[in-house]
């Protein structure tokens, strides 16, 4: 009999530790209750407060190195976490299932409290074992195994990819272009609708996660993709601070597994400067406070990208921008941008009969965001077409301002002259480049024109602003011209000159081609596997 006892036992050993540690639990409450209460006089709330205390101490520690033997010690601090979750996600459990068996259904309300902790211990150790201490090993014979044949599973989180128009969609949809002939098997999480990859001509998993519902939902299922995926990652690369880097920074901390980020602006300044009607510029906003939404985001900000392995930037101007967040300079890694090369057959003669452009037109492209400056483009266009009667403007682009920039083209007087196209496939864009004269971004803050590199290939002599990165990419009059952000005077004389002097613009426009090279799609995925490898 006794031989049998301990076989049963053997064999469940691990259900009975859970039983003990979690009697053991409760045991060490009750007495500390008691004895702080009868013996010490100390009010009973009090009192049960302290004894949950190290009870609480007493199931976690017990449950990990006993129950479980769990003897990684660097996800302590994160499964401490997830375990008090827990605990007080079982104390609502309890106490809305006590009510329902009780008042609902009429049981008991001792039998009602056996059901409740019977199904909480069941819930909990299910969760214990499953998630917070949960056996790696068979990931980390995947992942050896891998590695041995020079395959890394990379985890990207992004808040845009393609169909959507924008630097960081580019971005991901080259790296999952380049990264898997590189040694790697790429993972995407992105906010958007879902796209068949075959279409995409991408080899990688995307995973949608629909934006057109509640923040907290859409946080939670995009939190949820990247708990489930990044178990078994050997890299994940996080493209925002808050939209993705929030849910994903979480995951990965819960998880134990180190990120890197990429970094192209300030969220918390683009957030004001859309949600709350700021205006200051980025270099001031800075140094200023805000309401308090504000300043919360810009904390979480600086405490996502702190806890980043690595800070990718694309540009030397935004180092030195999130060197003053109090981030170890040494952390941060400037890795440019680069575009795919276009490979459009058609000359720009041809590409003006096709689309129908056949005046001199000018091309502005990007996200619709406030400080992109388009509003100023719209309102220059019926003096410069007093000018140049064959003027167009073309602006291609999808984002939160694009009803206001519908509206301000409808309202425009010489409205024939503008061509609003919200959003267009890549190659369709490089047509309307080729075709067009002149490429101009007016921008207040720009990480790194990614866009205007694409211009230079293409040809195109550029008109920008000194604003953010843009000057490492356009030297004024060298290969390009630098205007003052929104001011129509310099804008309206930048355009004419380009248009009536086509020589200038060759000229300008062939010293950027030649000097596009650091820049190259080659270059950029060298260096990002370089960093990601590690």
């Amino acid at each position: 009999m006794i031989k049998f006892v301990i076989k049963i036992l053997n064999k469940y050993k691990m259900y009975v530790k859970f039983i003990i540690s979690g009697g053991s639990a409760a045991l060490t409450h009750l007495i500390i209750l008691a004895t702080l209460t009868e013996v010490f006089q100390i009010y009973y709330l009090i009192s049960a407060g302290i004894g949950y205390f190290f009870s609480f101490a007493v199931s976690f520690s017990l449950q990990k190195f006993w129950t479980f033997r769990d003897k990684n010690r660097d996800r302590l601090p994160r499964q401490a976490l997830m375990f008090f979750a827990v605990t007080i996600t079982g104390l609502f459990i309890n106490t809305g299932m006590m009510y329902a068996l009780v008042e609902w259904v009429g049981i008991h309300y001792l039998i009602s409290q056996i059901i409740t902790g019977g199904t909480i211990a069941v819930i909990n150790f299910m969760v214990y074992r499953l998630i917070i201490f949960k056996k790696n090993e068979q990931n980390l014979e995947t992942n050896a195994r891998d590695n041995k044949h020079g395959k890394k599973k990379l985890l990207i989180a992004t808040p845009i990819f393609p169909p959507v128009i924008g630097g960081p969609a580019t971005y991901v949809k080259t790296l999952c272009e380049e990264l898997p002939q590189n040694g790697f098997e790429v993972t995407v999480i992105t906010y958007g609708r879902e796209v068949k990859s075959e279409k995409l001509k991408v080899e990688s998993n995307i995973e949608y996660i629909n934006k057109n519902q509640g923040m907290l939902k859409k946080y939670w299922q995009f939190f949820w993709a990247m708990f489930k995926e990044a178990d078994s990652a050997n890299a994940i690369y996080i493209m925002d601070p808050i939209n993705a880097g929030l849910p994903a920074a979480l995951a990965c901390y819960l998880r134990a597994k180190d990120y890197f980020i990429k970094i192209v602006g300030d969220y918390a300044w683009e957030h004001a400067q859309e949600c709350h009607g700021v205006t200051d510029r980025l270099d001031n906003f800075q140094t200023r406070k805000y309401n308090k939404k504000i300043e919360l985001i810009r904390w979480l900000q600086k405490r996502i990208v702190k806890g980043a392995r690595q800070i990718i930037t694309p540009s030397y101007y935004l180092k030195d921008l999130i060197s003053g967040w109090e981030v170890d300079g040494d952390k941060i890694k400037v890795i440019y941008n680069a575009v795919k090369e276009a490979n459009i057959r058609q000359t720009q003669a041809e590409a003006k009969e096709e689309l129908g452009l056949l005046g001199n037109t000018v091309i502005s492209v990007g996200r619709l965001l406030p400080w992109k400056g388009f509003d100023a483009l719209i309102d220059l266009v019926p003096e410069i077409v007093r000018v140049r009667p064959d003027y167009i403007l073309v602006i291609i682009g999808e984002g939160p301002e694009q009803r206001h920039i519908s509206e301000k083209v409808k309202a425009c007087p010489e409205q024939s002259h503008i061509r609003f196209i919200p959003g267009l496939e890549q190659r369709k864009l490089w047509e309307y480049m080729r075709g067009s004269d002149v490429f101009i971004l007016n921008t207040g803050y720009e990480g790194l024109p990614h866009i205007v590199i694409e211009a230079q290939m293409l040809g195109l002599p550029d008109i920008t602003t000194p604003a953010g990165g843009n000057t490492e990419v356009v030297k004024g009059g060298e290969n390009g011209l630098l205007v003052e952000y929104n001011n129509k005077e310099e804008i309206k004389s930048a355009l004419l000159d380009l248009l009536n002097n086509k020589d200038k613009g060759l000229k300008l426009a062939m010293k950027a081609q030649a000097g596009i090279d650091k820049f190259s799609r080659e270059k950029m995925i060298r260096e990002v596997v370089r960093v990601l490898g590690r």
